[in-house]
């Protein structure tokens, strides 16, 4: 379905309604009782006495029972009335629940998905799902019933010796042998009768998914593993009483196809000229300069949108974490070093063996700077992109905006420990010093080896032995660090928040890195994670820049490479009429739950 960013209306759970039926009150007879003078017995014959049988008895209780059954039965029925009105009302005016099928959200929002663990690290992610086509058939559940054979073999290449795990279907053996590739050499692995063992035999299709390590696997699906997309509800009132805001995560009708609904995140407001330059945004404003001799003038500038902190984590994506150790050999490994002060078992190379990648350690260098590097690219890459279905690398730009975040222990109280985070030709560096005397070593952030004005904190300085939480980011065009999560540093970046239309000096990123460095007695790095911002790509598309109308909205899916939003609609605009309300809890699957930001 090229539809892939819709929300479909979930089918609402039933609805409980526990109310205290209003008592029947009927009062129980009560006895006559005669008030008037009694009549002279002399003169008038006394009146038979009247008797009450049994039966007159059960006719009374049976009265007695049918009426209250009659009312129990009515005031059950209005209660059930009234509580289906009521979510009538509700669902139509304040409250809708919704099912999220696609992963044009994702991560913020999943689709329908299968859950991945990837046998190189360890590392555990959703990868997206193809839904079914419009008649509501999964075209890639046709080979449901062919066997699948879990094929498990040697590689018998000198020096390899890797053991290579993979779901084929039985098809594919030939007079009782099968061949696969092995990923480390590349060799033709033989895969006879002796090597495989059944597994289940209702594997409907095999994703080829390709992990954060840029390990890329085989990944065999039966129908019990799809997992469903996330429901969610859909707050139908708030729109009414003020506009939706930018960042927030909106319902709407579809411009093209009013009976479907999307789900984006709001970017431009009305009458607004939105950006798109280099996977950031900015809004076309206009000021008044200085003309010189009196005269003023207008400047038109582009200016950076800043995202709130607490949709800032929402963003971000996973690019290495420490914590997933990688064990294929031969691979490129993520961290380079020429340095023989750093102390792992050896440098092959200049490469660290991926076998020590769960801590980084230096010895004491002295006055002198020893680095270790961040090898790989660091690009818009989505894990939960599946890379053969979805074009998970076809994106692929160069990403800058990037946070670090890790624990280091210094040796000793000399020198200190450096973390920077490199974009194109510009480098920022947050230096922290250690206790011992330096009369040249300042904690401060550094911009092209340049102390920024008002940033040193001479004030903290690391203590040996301890450990510390460092976090050091630089994130539309502004660079944040924190030490043990206080804040310690927070500056403007060239080109400080604005740039003027069609800047030369601000093109592309072409290049990006991290680097960890020590200086004096030397430093333990542990959990090591990179993240980098989300990144809107234009890729195949002629539009970057948006103007907007007086009464519409523009928005934009979380995974940019996989989302049909305004990037591709010939009117960009979502129409207020079109706005269904504001997306703000998942509710199933359980322990899915949370606050939609």
């Amino acid at each position: 379905m090229s539809e892939n960013e819709r929300t479909d209306p979930a089918e609402a759970p039933p609805e409980t309604s526990e109310t205290t039926p209003e008592a029947g009150s009927s009062p129980e007879p009560a006895a006559a009782t005669a008030t008037a003078d009694a009549p002279d017995a002399a003169s008038e014959p006394a009146a038979p006495e009247k008797k009450t049988g049994e039966a007159g008895e059960a006719d009374e209780k049976k009265d007695d029972d049918d009426g209250t059954k009659v009312g129990w039965v009515q005031e059950n029925i209005e209660a059930v009335v009234v509580a289906i009105v009521l979510a009538v009302i509700i669902r139509h005016f304040a409250m809708e629940a919704f099912v999220i099928p696609t992963g044009s959200m994702a991560p913020t929002l999943k689709g329908l998905h299968v859950d991945a663990d990837c046998p190189n690290c360890g590392y555990d992610f959703a990868v997206a799902f193809p839904e079914p086509d419009e008649d509501g058939i999964w075209r890639d559940f046709q080979g449901i019933g062919r066997d699948a054979i879990r094929v498990t073999a040697a590689c018998q290449k000198e020096g390899c010796g890797h053991v290579e795990e993979r779901t084929i279907q039985s098809n594919e053996f030939h007079n009782g042998v099968a061949h696969v590739d092995c990923t480390e050499c590349g060799e033709k692995v033989k895969v006879d009768q002796a090597d495989r063992e059944r597994t289940n035999p209702r594997i409907a299709t095999i994703l080829r998914p390709d992990c954060i390590c840029g390990f890329a696997f085989d990944l065999g699906v039966t129908p019990s593993e799809v997992r469903g997309g996330n429901k969610i509800l859909v707050n139908k009132f708030v729109y009414k009483f003020r506009d939706p805001r930018r960042f927030e995560v909106m319902v709407f009708k579809n411009p093209a196809d009013p009976a479907k609904t999307f789900i984006k995140r709001v970017i431009g407001l009305p009458g607004e000229t939105m950006v798109l330059r280099d996977g950031d945004v900015y809004v076309r404003r206009t000021r008044t300069v200085d003309g010189g001799e009196g005269g003023v003038s207008e400047e038109t500038f582009d200016e950076i949108v800043t995202k709130p902190r607490h949709v800032q984590e929402i963003l971000l994506q996973p690019v290495y974490d420490m914590s997933s150790v990688e064990e294929r050999k031969g691979r490129t490994p993520p961290w380079d070093t020429y340095d023989q002060s750093w102390n792992v078992e050896k440098v092959v190379e200049g490469k660290i063996p991926i076998s020590e990648f769960t801590r980084l350690e230096c010895d004491a260098v002295g006055p002198r700077e020893s680095w270790v590097d961040y090898s790989r690219e660091i690009d818009d890459f989505y894990a939960y992109n599946s890379r053969d279905d979805f074009g998970g690398g076809s994106s692929r730009h160069t990403v800058g905006d990037l946070r670090v975040t890790l624990d280091v222990t210094m040796n000793g109280p000399e020198g200190g420990v450096m973390v920077e985070i490199r974009e194109d030709d510009r480098s920022y560096r947050l230096f922290l010093r250690g206790t011992g005397p330096d009369e040249l070593a300042q904690t401060a952030l550094l911009i092209d080896g340049r102390a920024k004005t008002g940033t040193q904190n001479e004030a903290l300085k690391l203590e040996a032995k301890r450990s510390y939480r460092v976090v050091l980011e630089n994130i539309d065009d502004r660079v944040r660090a924190s030490v043990d999560g206080k804040r310690v540093l927070s500056v403007e970046t060239f080109p400080w928040g604005y740039i003027v239309p069609n800047d030369p000096d601000k093109t592309t990123t072409r290049d990006s890195g991290v680097r960890l460095g020590v200086r004096g007695d030397g430093a333990v790095f542990e959990n090591v994670t990179i993240q980098r911002d989300v990144y809107y790509t234009t890729n195949g598309i002629s539009r970057d820049v948006f103007d907007i109308g007086p009464d519409e909205f523009v928005v934009l899916g979380d995974n940019s490479p996989n989302s049909q939003d305004s990037r591709k609609w010939s009117k960009p605009g979502v129409p207020r009429s079109y706005i269904v309300g504001r997306a703000f809890t998942v509710f199933w699957p359980i322990f899915d739950f949370k606050m939609i930001k």
